[in-house]
């Protein structure tokens, strides 16, 4: 009967964790399936739809005035279908100034690659799509 117990546990637990999620050091993750995310190396991810909140954040030096700001952008909404056992990393562009990333605001720009290297197709809203989505839903 332990036997059985300890089987039916990890089976669970294997199928409760279907796949993890890196991501690049400029990317926060702020939440997993409407969970607050605590700041971790990796995320571990349930099998089919996910939907992750994220924010760009970077510091972005002025090279005529020696000083840095820090940009944090709003948050988007990424969500991808998840497979059992897969690897991916969650990746935005390198932008080269402060007023290039702010477009990550309007529309937001995220990649997902697999483990393999197959890219894996993503839907991402910003806040602003997501707020006037809603609001059109209510007239």
């Amino acid at each position: 009967m332990r036997k059985l117990i300890a089987g039916l546990v990890v089976l669970l637990s294997s199928y409760a964790h279907a796949g993890t999620l890196t991501y690049s050091d400029d990317i926060e993750i702020l939440a997993v399936n409407g969970v607050r995310a605590d700041k971790v190396d990796a995320v571990q991810l349930r099998p089919g739809k996910n939907i992750i909140q994220i924010r760009y954040a970077e510091i972005f030096g002025d090279e005529y005035s020696d000083s840095v700001s820090w940009y944090r952008s709003k948050p988007a909404f990424v969500s991808f279908d998840v497979e059992s056992g897969d690897i991916y990393h969650l990746d935005v562009p390198q932008y080269i100034s402060r007023e290039d990333a702010e477009q990550f605001d309007i529309e937001p720009d995220v990649s997902l690659t697999k483990v393999d290297g197959d890219k894996k197709e993503v839907n991402v809203v910003s806040v602003v799509e997501l707020v006037n989505t809603i609001y059109l839903s209510l007239i």
